[in-house]
């Protein structure tokens, strides 16, 4: 076993070591179905969507467009505590405690009557404003659940490819094995080995990016699904 196989063979075991255990541990599968349930719950566009038509909603009120009558309330309070000294011509005398207080209350009631039917517009405007956070939050909506989708099927995709070049791979393992074996029984040239080698470092490479770009993918709908990159599953790939 020459240098350049050891080499490849650690490749792959490092190569497991960072993406494969992971793999091994996961026994959750995750369906499309609950997939776009997490989505629609989870998710951040679709969050800021619904907040923004919460709050079209509690601005499209009569009251906002000034269609309802106002009413006000004001109070007041007072309360003074003065000394008081007297002079006469013989004697003098003080006065304390001299304590007064004083309460107001004032109530208005207003309601506008006509203003150039600028209310009634205001109120149009504010349910118009409220339709369209309707709409697109409605689409907000479809597009989350469109992006769910996608990210779903290239993790699909991905998962295929990464089963495929794991088998790849350990074809090419075992033919190197093979080969290498027939070579020191005179049943193969050193150009055979040669070959079988460049072979198995080509697969090698394939399988550390079919690994790469399975994890790509489950962070990536895990960024649309709005829950932590870190998770780990499987899809179902069999797809109809």
């Amino acid at each position: 076993m020459n240098f350049r196989y050891r080499l490849v063979l650690g490749l792959v075991m490092v190569c497991n070591l960072l993406f494969g255990q992971d793999a091994q541990t996961v026994t959750e599968t995750m369906s499309l179905q609950k997939a776009i349930e997490t989505a629609l719950v989870n998710n951040y566009d679709l969050k800021i969507a619904e907040n923004t038509l919460k709050q079209t909603e509690n601005s499209n009120t009569m009251g906002n467009a000034g269609l309802l009558p106002s009413v006000s309330l004001s109070s007041s309070a007072e309360y003074s505590n003065n000394d008081y000294e007297y002079e006469y011509s013989t004697y003098s005398t003080s006065v304390s405690g001299n304590s007064t207080t004083s309460v107001d209350a004032t109530a208005y009631i207003g309601y506008t009557l006509f203003d150039g039917f600028g209310n009634q517009y205001t109120f149009k405007r504010l349910k118009q404003a409220n339709n369209m956070q309707n709409t697109l939050y409605a689409v907000q909506m479809e597009n989350t659940v469109l992006e769910v989708v996608q990210y779903y099927y290239e993790l699909c995709k991905a998962q295929q490819n990464l089963n495929l070049a794991k088998q790849t791979m350990e074809i090419s393992r075992d033919r190197y094995n093979r080969t290498n074996d027939q070579k020191m029984y005179g049943q193969a040239t050193q150009l055979d080995l040669l070959n079988a080698e460049v072979d198995m470092n080509a697969d090698s490479t394939t399988l550390l990016e079919a690994e790469q770009t399975m994890l790509t993918s489950v962070k990536d709908l895990n960024l649309v699904m709005g829950i932590s990159i870190s998770e780990n599953y499987r899809v179902d790939d069999q797809i109809v």
